[in-house]
């Protein structure tokens, strides 16, 4: 994975559900600030064990046009 890390972006919650205890899904999009970066759409799956949070499953989707502001 030698790509360069994220530009500087605007992130926005969409949606989170959590369907039962100590399960959460997130629905996220991460818009790039400059013109060059790209922007993605997430959806994450947390789950909470033991008092901490942690990622069980992710999925990442870049979008070609970044949606209005």
């Amino acid at each position: 994975m030698a790509a360069a890390v994220a530009p500087p972006s605007r992130f926005e919650v969409v949606h989170v559900l959590a369907p039962a205890p100590g399960v959460a899904i997130a629905h996220l999009r991460r818009q790039a600030l400059d013109g060059t970066g790209f922007s993605e759409m997430a959806l994450y799956t947390l789950v909470e064990r033991h008092g901490r949070w942690w990622l069980a499953a992710a999925q990442n989707t870049p979008i070609a046009t970044p949606p209005a502001a």
